[in-house]
């Protein structure tokens, strides 16, 4: 059975909140149902990632930013999966997970031309 329409978009934007105001146990609390609801999203792995790294918990961080290769498809994930990496020493993975994802953030930086 799937949420009723807009319960996504709901816990999403509460899981938001509570980041945004320092609640991060409440936070992971959400992502986590978030996730259980849609757990192909990428986006719900994205948040349950970033809250376990803001709560120090590196290794789960890397799990849930590395569940269903989202790391190598997300940019979000990516990045959350590059910064568990290098709190655990992981330095080449996370460089690896970078540079897999090259394409959705290489040439979005335009202030090399408006220094210029």
């Amino acid at each position: 059975m799937s949420a009723p329409p807009g319960v996504n978009a709901q816990l999403r934007q509460l899981v938001h909140y509570h980041l945004d105001n320092g609640f991060t146990e409440n936070a992971l609390f959400l992502a986590g149902r978030l996730h259980a609801l849609d757990p192909r999203s990428p986006d719900a792995a994205h948040l349950l990632a970033l809250c376990n790294i803001r709560l120090g918990r590196y290794k789960q961080a890397l799990d849930d930013a590395r569940s269903k290769n989202a790391h190598t498809q997300h940019l979000g994930c990516a990045y959350i999966f590059a910064q568990a990496c290098l709190a655990l020493g992981r330095y080449e993975q996370g460089a690896q997970a970078l540079e897999k994802v090259r394409g959705l953030w290489a040439g979005r930086n335009h202030w090399s031309k408006e220094l210029q």
